[in-house]
């Protein structure tokens, strides 16, 4: 991921939380198609980039707004589970908020 991110700074914390989010989606029972190692790349590039907008260091809150909106376009549920719910689920459990 820091490979091809190069141009942002994340801290090592960060990326590790990108990680566990993927890792998180990609074993899970519920989940029918995990996020690949692009999503995390995305994640990190966006919060990143969105942070470097707005003046302001990334935090989680920024990392779950920028992992919600990559993470819901990259998975795929198992019938009958709510994408929406998992993902808020998931950015609770690792991120400690689901975002603004």
């Amino acid at each position: 991921v820091r490979s091809r991110c190069g141009e942002y700074e994340l801290g090592a914390a960060q990326l590790e939380l990108v990680l566990e989010l993927v890792d998180h989606t990609r074993n899970d029972p519920a989940v029918e198609r995990p996020a690949s190692i692009r999503s995390s790349i995305g994640i990190a590039r966006l919060a990143a980039e969105r942070s470097k907008r707005l003046g302001k260091a990334v935090d989680n809150t920024t990392l779950a707004e920028a992992a919600k909106l990559v993470l819901g376009q990259a998975i795929l549920m198992k019938p009958g589970r709510s994408r929406e719910k998992y993902l808020e689920s998931l950015l609770v459990r690792v991120l400690g908020t689901a975002g603004a």
